[in-house]
């Protein structure tokens, strides 16, 4: 988007995963001479919602526009047909397969550096277009390829997922199952979303850049970034295959005992309204 923007092309924004915006971008100006590209995340865990796919595909297909698909976050974690005993779905196909898409107006890029910890990237869609791609892309003109030691890492994480990536899931499911019943247990909420990405809500009594420095203190390493409109700092967990039933309940049992201090920290910091002046104290630099 960047690069078209530099070469002209008008590059517009619609609101997070609403149609509706993306129909008022779409004909506000419609200039039939352009093939309208629409650029989405397949998966949000900010918001822990999926991107409106069908929804997006039925206003460009009129316009014989493109939909790319950045999956990162969902390919090797979501897949299709999720159930009670598969709350991920099945083989981990992405977004596509959890949504059910099938579409030539449909491009899919992502990472493998998420879901199946490779240090490479792929781009998939209609062969002409894949095809297409290969032909007139730069990608190899100004990028060296991936490393040998890549490419088999990614051949093994591909035989890890076809034959052990349904019962990965479902373990990372019940961590994740697991966190989220104790983190309401000591008085904290998440998104409604089992994604290993759990993010703790906002509320009056977190303050989310000292719990992260007290769980870093005690050896629990979270994420601190920012929300997505960037008002206000987000504390997330993210959780692995990996992390047994023990360090889920010792991270919990931490963010227990570190809330409290943190809940102190925060009360002092709260602002006092004397003769019609605010008075913070030194501590609001954390």
């Amino acid at each position: 988007m960047e690069r078209a923007a530099c070469r002209g092309m008008p590059v517009r924004r619609f609101q997070h995963y609403q149609a509706a915006s993306l129909r008022q971008q779409l004909w506000s100006d419609i200039d039939t001479s352009r093939r309208p590209i629409v650029v989405a995340d397949g998966f949000c865990p900010g918001c822990g919602r999926p991107a409106p796919l069908h929804e997006l595909l039925k206003l460009i297909r009129p316009l014989n526009g493109l939909l790319i698909v950045d999956d990162t976050q969902a390919l090797g974690v979501w897949g299709h047909m999720p159930s009670r005993t598969t709350p991920y779905g099945q083989a981990g196909g992405g977004s596509l397969r959890l949504q059910a898409v099938q579409s030539p107006h449909v491009v899919l890029i992502s990472s493998l550096a998420k879901g199946f910890g490779v240090p490479a990237a792929m781009l998939a869609g209609h062969s002409a277009l894949v095809e297409a791609f290969e032909t007139r892309s730069e990608t190899r003109t100004h990028c060296s390829p991936p490393s040998m030691a890549a490419i088999q890492s990614a051949a093994q994480a591909m035989a890890v997922n076809r034959d052990h990536g349904d019962a990965l899931r479902l373990r990372l499911a019940r961590r994740v199952m697991r966190i989220r019943t104790g983190m309401a247990r000591a008085g904290y909420s998440t998104q409604q979303s089992i994604f290993p990405v759990q993010t703790l809500m906002p509320r009056t009594t977190l303050d989310a850049v000292m719990l992260h420095a007290l769980l870093l203190r005690r050896g629990v390493r979270t994420v601190l970034h920012q929300a997505g409109d960037g008002t206000e700092a987000r504390l997330s967990f993210l959780i692995t295959a990996r992390h047994t039933s023990d360090d889920i309940d010792e991270a919990v049992q931490t963010l227990a005992q570190v809330s409290r201090v943190n809940r102190v920290a925060k009360s002092k910091r709260t602002v006092e309204v004397t003769h019609g002046a605010a008075i913070t104290g030194r501590s609001r630099s954390l």
